[in-house]
């Protein structure tokens, strides 16, 4: 579990695998993915609204974002609530930046194209299946959207839950049909 969003808190906690470590933003992130990147899981939900287009920040990311994907792990994340058109603006949130962007890597010499596709980034949609007013969109980046308008979700209070909206909403349906599609088809890879 990876929460960003709860700016009521200065030290949020990345919880995985029943343990527990506070760290700074990017930190988080950082530790959550690598975490994921070591074990056998192969898809992770995250609803990070840590928003930069700090060229040192993604430069420290980009390693890691490759390693992800050459190991074929999947990431769902949340498009954002701004109502803005992500393939425009990606600054909103770090993990955006790489939605579906081209890199290049050099292997043996060789340099080497290649596509962040393994990043799935999820719009919210209302009950009646309309992009919800809120949800951030965009024809190259965001090619799913999944139910975002009053969902129950849970709160910081133990057994409490609300009808929340947002896009933090929507990206675990999509990575819980992923993971389901994994469990069920062990060999298919999102290639």
């Amino acid at each position: 579990l990876v929460d960003f969003n709860d700016r009521s808190r200065k030290d949020i906690e990345v919880f995985y695998g029943g343990t527990g470590r506070q760290l700074s933003g990017i930190g988080k992130l950082s530790a959550a993915l690598k975490d994921f990147l070591n074990s056998d899981s192969r898809v992770v939900n995250i609803s990070a609204g840590i928003g930069t287009s700090n060229e040192r920040v993604i430069a420290f990311m980009t390693p890691l974002m490759k390693s992800l994907r050459e190991k074929g792990r999947i990431i769902t994340v949340a498009a954002g609530n701004d109502s803005t058109d992500v393939d425009e603006d990606s600054a909103s949130a770090l993990l955006m930046h790489f939605v579906n962007k081209e890199m290049t890597q050099e292997i043996d010499g060789v340099k080497q194209s290649f596509r962040m596709d393994n990043i799935v980034a999820v719009a919210a949609c209302d009950q009646d299946g309309q992009l919800a007013s809120f949800s951030n969109y965009g024809r190259h980046k965001v090619l799913l959207a999944a139910s975002g308008v009053c969902i129950q979700s849970c709160t910081y209070v133990p057994n409490l839950f609300e009808g929340m909206n947002g896009t933090s909403q929507a990206a675990p349906q999509v990575a819980a049909t992923l993971a389901m599609m994994v469990e069920l088809f062990p060999t298919w890879s999102y290639r």
